[in-house]
């Protein structure tokens, strides 16, 4: 045998990780590993550094972590290759672990000077996530781990300034933290200067993502608000950036240079970034109410109206999404969540409602009528009188008046419920009016899903949200979600339209395509399938 198949492996596992088929690159990753123990050499150096860097753009540190490990078992024990095995344990929280393999690196005299230097700046990084995990703590330890992180980043970025920008831009940040202004501005305008003559020699429209965001960090590091928020816009569009990148980006503002939403800058560049880091495939992301609130407020009053307009940049289509938080509330009794549920339109369902009456939807496992209720089996349902919509977003609660309409768990599983006022501001959710299909040879669509899972605050659901089947009335997907979902709005990806009710979630759900098969997956409702039944119902 030999590795000459490889780049069909690659291709399927680009694919994968593309889609979020997590598991299917795991079991992709399983045949590699696999193949590395049978085969009499390792692969080469490039095809293992390409692996590793998908694994990596797509965050998926600890497949990353044992298909490295695999390869220096098997004897591909490249510098590069080692260095991503550290980087991979770094992102695991393997700290010590990681400092062993790079402390051999940085010791061997056969290391090239470049693998050298990027391994004292991940060392660099070590301390610099000690330093930042110790967060609120002033002892010793922590002051001598932000002097250690200064110390391995200025050891590589002095030798040579105009190479090593990463290792000064960290420097940078780390000197803010230290109370070094003078240090700061001085290192953070260096860095400018070589990005631009850097973006005067290239041929490119403009500098890869990473150089974007370099020159992002020193121009807050300088407080130049109008320059920082112009350099996120760049970067957002770059071609080349990836989950890896614009996670790490996110990171290190908010964890070393500590911006929030109260900050002049945080309030400009965030939104920006999680505009991003929610459309980007392979990110993970959660959002709380208080940053959700702000984002809609900074969009409004500013980003969408200078930016709106370019569809490369997706500030409009994030601003969708909270415009919908408006509409979705936490099914409560006694201030404990344990449902979800989002306004329509009564006319969007049934003919003998008022186009301006709004009702509630969850599922009838969630709130149900008495006769419902006696049917079920434990947990039992709520009833009208004893449930609460919470409307988080918009700090409001009201009681739940009545069941309107039921289709029983078995059948629909859905709950059409009045309210005993509507909040102000409140507004229902828009429905699609297309079937959701698979596409034949295509990426699979994605779902997102916004509720309160487990009970807790109100968040959007973004990893791992791949259609995997669909039928006339059910939704399979793997968007996560948790017990306190159930009831909760499913939208398509494009224009935040509810396709399904979400019903429940399984570990071996039978498979729509394949009856007696099963695989992993959350399955909801059609909307066009509740639709056809409320008015047949009438």
């Amino acid at each position: 045998m030999s590795w000459d198949d490889l780049p069909g492996l690659e291709s399927v596992l680009t694919s994968q990780l593309q889609s979020y088929d997590w598991e299917g690159a795991e079991e992709t990753c399983q045949q590699l590993l696999a193949r590395v123990r049978q085969e009499a050499v390792p692969p080469k150096e490039s095809a293992a550094r390409k692996i590793l860097g998908l694994l990596r753009s797509a965050r998926q540190f600890e497949l990353m972590s044992r298909v490295a490990d695999a390869f220096l078992q098997a004897g591909q024990t490249a510098p590069q290759i080692r260095r991503q095995y550290a980087q991979s344990l770094i992102d695991r929280g393997d700290l010590s672990a990681a400092r062993s393999v790079l402390d051999a690196l940085v010791q061997n005299a056969a290391t090239p000077q470049g693998e050298r230097m990027e391994a004292i700046g991940l060392i660099g990084r070590i301390h610099k996530q000690a330093y930042v995990n110790a967060e609120g703590q002033d002892d010793p330890r922590r002051r001598s781990n932000l002097q250690s992180a200064l110390d391995a980043y200025g050891q590589v970025y002095d030798q040579d300034p105009a190479q090593y920008l990463w290792h000064g831009i960290n420097k940078v940040a780390l000197l803010t933290r230290s109370g070094d202004q003078a240090g700061t501005r001085q290192t953070a305008e260096q860095i400018l200067n070589v990005l631009a003559a850097r973006e005067g020699q290239i041929t490119e429209p403009c500098l890869p993502a990473w150089d974007l965001a370099t020159r992002l960090e020193a121009y807050v590091a300088l407080g130049n608000l109008g320059e920082a928020e112009k350099t996120a816009i760049e970067y957002v569009r770059s071609t080349d950036i990836d989950a890896f990148a614009l996670g790490s980006t996110f990171r290190q503002l908010k964890e070393v240079w500590q911006l929030t939403e109260k900050d002049p800058i945080g309030e400009r560049i965030l939104p920006i970034l999680r505009a991003a880091l929610l459309k980007r495939q392979g990110a993970e992301f959660t959002i709380s109410i208080d940053a959700a609130r702000h984002d809609a407020r900074a969009i409004r009053e500013g980003l969408e109206k200078r930016f709106g307009e370019d569809k490369s940049l997706p500030i409009v289509w994030y601003a969708m999404a909270l415009d919908r938080c408006k509409g979705i509330a936490r099914i409560e009794r006694g201030g404990k969540g344990l449902g979800t549920g989002w306004l329509v339109r009564g006319a969007d369902f049934f003919s003998d409602h008022g186009g301006h009456e709004l009702l509630l939807v969850t599922n009838a496992h969630v709130v149900a009528t008495k006769d419902e209720r006696d049917r079920s089996l434990p947990p039992r349902p709520l009833l009208a009188g004893e449930a609460q919509a919470n409307f988080q977003y918009l700090g409001k609660r009201v009681q739940v008046k009545s069941v309107e309409w039921l289709s029983p768990v078995a059948e629909l599983d859905a709950s059409f419920l009045q309210l005993e006022e509507i909040p102000e501001g409140a507004e229902p959710l828009p429905l699609s009016d297309s079937p959701v299909g698979m596409i034949e040879h295509a990426p699979a669509p994605r779902t997102y899903i916004i509720g309160y899972p487990g009970g807790r605050d109100l968040e959007i659901s973004l990893h791992d949200n791949q259609l995997v089947g669909c039928n006339d009335t059910k939704l399979h997907y793997r968007t996560p979600t948790e017990p306190g979902s159930s009831g909760s709005p499913v939208f398509e990806a494009d224009n935040w339209k509810v396709v399904a009710l979400h019903h429940k979630g399984k570990d071996k759900m039978e498979r729509l395509d394949a009856p007696g098969q099963t695989y992993q997956a959350n399955e909801g409702i059609a909307v066009l399938a509740i639709q056809k039944a409320t008015k047949a119902a009438v």
